[in-house]
């Protein structure tokens, strides 16, 4: 290929062909690496070395095309044409290569930042609900402790937060951080040695904590339900699948199931009332046909003759009309015996028993089970974990509740089913219009599903708002770094990024700010002041001494000696 093209013009003709040919090859380079590298978020290595053998690739069949083309006129680009051509080429596709594979990496860290985009629009709808006062719980100052041998455990610590209508709100921090005694404290499910200390609990505007008046049986399982950790254990090893969701019914749903029985009860009536004009229409046929047969006497009872008259004897007319009428009787008979098996259908229908059997197998197929009616003749041993997963978001959806709340429902499941458990609850939560109180620690599952979240630590809410400015601009240090340990795929990295420290003992916790001893942030009020809850935008708090307008010196010298160790170690 080392020859020199035959005129300027041959030149010239080719350099256009090639420029087309170059725009191609660019096209076909960004689209497999897009295809390759970004579907399967590889590391930027990977994404470089994809990149320069697409680049390779395309730029070899450039060449060999200008050569077969070249051939038939004996037009061939010199040496120091190529050169420059290549030059050229891998400086363009590195040029947009780079401005693409920011935008990529950016939008591969698992699918983070798209999803947080699609859901800003929930900030509109988080100011129209407080305006509207939506407000489906509120929790104030709820303090629940645990009364041990050792010592006072002190779960909970005023917590405060509010779950408004059709919406999902996170509660995420790590393991013992006072997550389920939260949930189990709205439904005052604590058992001794621990109390719930004080505090309110307002669901719909009534305190369900302080108010003599109300009955939590009716409330719970009712309109606030909730998903255990672990439903091996949770579900009743003795009973029947089915009969552990017709339980839920026959506690909260009896008006409901005896109205649908009484319209089986309405209609088997009916149908027992046809069934006695058909029994008075069979006698009237048989009648019929009895005195086309035979003689009347004198009191009006048939009299049968003792001699079958011949066919030649009987009138032609005569013989029609009974074949008519024991047709007519033969169908009558018919319709008596369809109508005998709907009474006893429908006598089963009425009960409400098997009312409730039929609503435990619509539920079961609702949350993506087949076969229900299987199903709910089945032990919880003998079900999978995604499956006893499935069954215990029936249980708890069986009466449409308010509020669901889920702790940990997908802790104990493989990647994959918890995607599915994820989906469903997503399409379930539409459907049926339910508010979700999810509680977990991987904030992955908070990003998916959630609308706000609240993160907890040590008993306390120390950040808490829309889940879009949290992960995109966390304020409390242990909320920013819970999001700095999270892995990501466009760096590589010796060591993972930790929160120094451990996680303080309740019975013992730090005096003022519980984080303090793990924060970098730390100055002269974090050791012996608690901070409070600080709006910083409307609908969002924060726990933290650094927004404080009190402290708002200290905390601009304390975040100056942050970033200089930061310098110092990185030096």
């Amino acid at each position: 290929m080392i020859f020199v093209a035959a005129s300027i013009n041959d030149i010239m003709n080719n350099l256009i062909f090639t420029g087309f040919v170059v725009l191609i090859s660019i096209f076909l380079s960004r689209l497999i690496n897009s295809l390759i590298s970004y579907k399967r978020r590889f590391s930027k290595s990977v994404l470089w070395k994809s990149n320069l053998m697409s680049l390779a690739i395309s730029y070899g069949i450039w060449a060999l095309l200008i050569f077969t083309l070249g051939l038939p006129f004996g037009i061939f680009f010199p040496l120091t044409w190529h050169i420059l051509l290549v030059v050229l080429f891998f400086g363009i596709n590195w040029i947009l290569g780079k401005k693409l594979r920011k935008n990529e990496m950016n939008k591969s860290l698992i699918g983070l930042e798209a999803r947080l985009i699609e859901r800003k629009e929930f900030l509109t709808r988080s100011d129209e609900k407080l305006r509207q006062d939506r407000i489906l719980l509120k929790i104030q100052d709820l303090v629940t402790y645990f009364y041990t041998e050792e010592g006072i455990v002190k779960a909970v610590e005023g917590v405060s937060f509010q779950i408004y209508e059709d919406e999902v709100l996170g509660l995420v921090g790590e393991t013992g951080c006072g997550k389920s005694v939260t949930a189990l404290s709205i439904l005052q499910l604590i058992r001794p040695p621990g109390e719930i200390v004080g505090g309110k609990v307002l669901f719909q505007g009534v305190d369900l904590l302080n108010d003599p008046e109300v009955v939590m049986q009716k409330y719970r399982g009712n309109q606030i339900t909730m998903i255990f950790q672990d439903p091996l254990n949770s579900l009743n090893p003795v009973m029947k699948v089915g009969a552990q969701i017709t339980e839920v019914f026959l506690n909260h749903k009896m008006d409901e199931l005896y109205a649908e029985a009484a319209q089986f009860t309405q209609e088997n009536d009916l149908v027992k009332a046809k069934k006695e004009s058909i029994k008075q229409l069979l006698k009237q046929l048989k009648n019929e046909i009895d005195m086309t047969k035979g003689g009347l006497n004198k009191s009006g009872e048939i009299e049968y003759q003792e001699e079958v008259p011949t066919k030649e004897q009987i009138d032609t007319e005569i013989i029609a009309n009974i074949r008519q009428k024991e047709d007519n009787l033969t169908a009558v008979l018919d319709e008596m015996v369809e109508l005998k098996k709907k009474i006893k259908d429908l006598k089963k229908k009425g009960n409400i028993f098997a009312v409730a059997d039929r609503w435990a197998a619509k539920i079961i197929r609702d949350v993506g089970i087949s076969d229900p009616e299987q199903i709910v003749n089945r032990y919880p041993h003998e079900l999978s974990g995604g499956m006893r997963q499935r069954v215990m978001i029936a249980i708890a959806l069986s009466c449409s509740p308010k509020l669901l709340i889920a702790d940990e429902p997908t802790t104990a499941l493989d990647v994959t089913i918890q995607a599915q458990i994820l989906e469903l609850m997503k399409r379930l939560q539409k459907e049926y219009k339910t508010s979700i109180l999810m509680i977990t620690h991987d904030l992955g599952l908070i990003s998916e599903i959630c609308d706000r979240v609240a993160v907890m630590y040590s008993g306390y809410i120390v950040e808490y708002g829309s889940i879009f400015k949290l992960f995109k601009n966390p304020l409390h240090p242990y909320t920013h770094g819970l999001i700095q340990a999270i892995p990501r795929v466009e760096k590589k990295v010796e060591n993972l990024k930790t929160i120094p420290g451990m996680v303080p003992n309740l019975i013992y916790p730090p005096s003022g700010c519980r984080f303090h001893p793990r924060c970098e942030y730390r100055f002269e009020p974090c050791d012996t002041i608690n901070p409070v809850q600080i709006e910083t935008e409307p609908g969002y708090f924060v726990a933290c001494h650094l927004y404080d307008s009190k402290y708002k010196d200290l905390a601009l010298k304390a975040r100056e000696k942050a970033k200089n160790n930061k310098q110092e170690v990185i030096a």
